[in-house]
């Protein structure tokens, strides 16, 4: 199904929407509806399906916006707006478009962002999220847990709900199992955001979601989605009340930010700086598959040929790995994210590593003084810091300067 085929069908109004029912586990109530749009112009109903024509459109985010729209006059024709949270699959693209939700009641509207377009467009989600949350919607993340890389993103997006693939509660490894639920833990521990298990078939699923701490959950075990639901009252108890989304603007770069952490920083000369980078970059190195580690290289050196092979090594190791310069000097490093850097952008003139890892976090950055050091050396104004907050930022700031990697 290509771009033309996806617009005949909006344009004929051959796209309808399914609720799927949400359970609340915790209070055994209901916790809202999955939004699953279909075909009505054949008997193959399946969303994820369409799902993926959206996704491979030439026009994804003008498709995805109108299917949304879709989705929501639906729901606004049935009357379950108001009191009921609805879960919709959202692509990056489509963020641009959103409309503001001031009658939506703390956030009640949430966009679940595929991971995979998130890795592939980390500017345009990072950008937008603050403002699609100032507006009203919530912001969430879907298809994660296949592999651990999958939940590299979730520190730095913070989405109120994390939907695992149907497929993770059919994996019997109970040693992979175990490494995602605390993954999982973590992001609950720190921010009171939920996990939703989708496609629950029976019993069993539902006993491995709940031992891996889940709270929603859907599926055929809760019934099928059908056109036409009913409307819920208000909870009792809002699952996601307690969400931390610290939706704060990322300005500035990593040096600003750990400088803004009101420390004094240490003078350092290169041949040390280089080295104490190399030594978070070796920790890197074990700080699990779901990590970010983020390096910048000032454009006024050249790129230490050890500190380029170290961070080849760390690359396999970790979820994402991103290097930018301002000569560009990191494209040559296959298999990592970068980019170039604006004549005018102060990153050129930094160094910095981050590390942001689901158990600890890590930043070291520098910029050189005007006046020269012991012998004309030139030194460097360095701070560290394993502040979580400074840490994700300053990964947020590096990465949303990143340009979107275009479908082939």
């Amino acid at each position: 199904m290509d771009s033309d085929d996806l617009e005949h069908l909006i344009r004929h109004g051959l796209i309808g929407t399914k609720f799927e029912p949400v359970h609340d586990n915790a209070t055994g109530s209901p916790g809202g509806y999955v939004v699953a749009p279909f075909r009505r112009d054949t008997d193959n109903d399946d969303s994820d399906l369409l799902r993926e024509a959206i996704q491979l459109s030439d026009h994804t985010g003008d498709v995805d916006s109108s299917v949304r729209g879709i989705g929501l006059r639906d729901a606004e024709n049935i009357g379950i707006t108001q009191n009921t949270r609805l879960f919709f699959s959202a692509e990056p693209e489509s963020l641009v478009t959103l409309e503001e939700r001031p009658d939506s009641h703390a956030r009640s509207m949430i966009l679940m962002l595929d991971h995979r377009s998130v890795r592939e467009n980390p500017a345009a989600v990072l950008r937008s999220i603050r403002s699609a949350r100032q507006m009203g919607w919530g912001v969430g993340i879907r298809n994660v847990g296949l592999d651990l890389e999958s939940l590299s993103f979730i520190p730095l997006i913070n989405p109120s709900v994390v939907s695992l693939h149907p497929d993770v509660l059919t994996i019997d490894d109970r040693s992979y199992l175990s490494k995602l639920t605390w993954l999982l833990q973590s992001h609950i521990e720190r921010t009171s955001g939920v996990v939703f298990a989708r496609g629950v078939q029976n019993e069993r699923d539902v006993d491995l979601a709940e031992q891996m701490g889940v709270r929603l959950i859907s599926g055929p075990f809760f019934g099928p989605g059908t056109e036409k639901p009913e409307s819920l009252e208000m909870a009792a108890e809002d699952y996601l009340a307690g969400h931390y989304t610290r939706n704060k603007q990322v300005q500035g770069t990593p040096h600003s930010i750990s400088k803004g952490l009101g420390r004094d920083p240490l003078i350092t000369s290169q041949d040390l700086l280089l080295e104490e980078i190399r030594a978070l970059l070796e920790r890197a190195k074990h700080a699990g598959p779901s990590a970010v580690v983020v390096t910048v290289h000032s454009s006024e050196g050249c790129l230490d040929p050890s500190i380029g092979d170290l961070i080849r090594s760390v690359s396999p190791e970790v979820g994402v790995m991103a290097s930018v310069s301002g000569e560009s000097v990191a494209t040559t490093l296959s298999n990592i994210m970068n980019g170039p850097l604006d004549s005018s952008d102060p990153l050129r003139d930094e160094y910095a590593a981050v590390v942001v890892s689901a158990d600890w976090s890590a930043m070291i950055t520098a910029r050189p003084l005007a006046r020269p050091g012991a012998e004309g050396r030139t030194d460097f104004e360095t701070y560290f810091t394993t502040d979580r907050f400074a840490c994700v930022d300053a990964a947020r700031a590096v990465l949303s300067r990143l340009a979107s990697r275009r479908k082939k």
